[in-house]
């Protein structure tokens, strides 16, 4: 498989399971959607605190090297992965 190939999968599977935006800003709404993305600890930690399909409001993001993690009002102190997150889209 070539790189174009991977380049083409990696958009249509984003299009298809889009995951939030790095540049949400704080104070944006996101939905946790896909608690099976990320490491198994991510998937741990996201259980213990999070529902799935429920709306939860960005403090801060933190981007990372080979992640990044969103810190949300709701839950202080606690980090997760933002793969597991989408955006909610704005209407217009």
């Amino acid at each position: 498989m070539d790189w174009e190939s991977i380049g083409r999968m990696i958009d249509e599977n984003q299009a298809r399971f889009p995951t939030m935006k790095l540049e949400t800003k704080d104070g944006s709404k996101v939905i946790f959607k896909y608690p099976e993305n990320g490491r198994q600890s991510d998937s741990d930690r996201a259980s213990k605190h999070l529902k799935v399909d429920e709306i939860y409001t960005v403090k801060k993001i933190s981007v990372g090297g080979s992640s990044s993690a969103v810190e949300l009002i709701e839950v202080p102190g606690i980090a997760f992965n933002t793969v597991q997150f989408t955006n909610i889209k704005e209407e217009k």
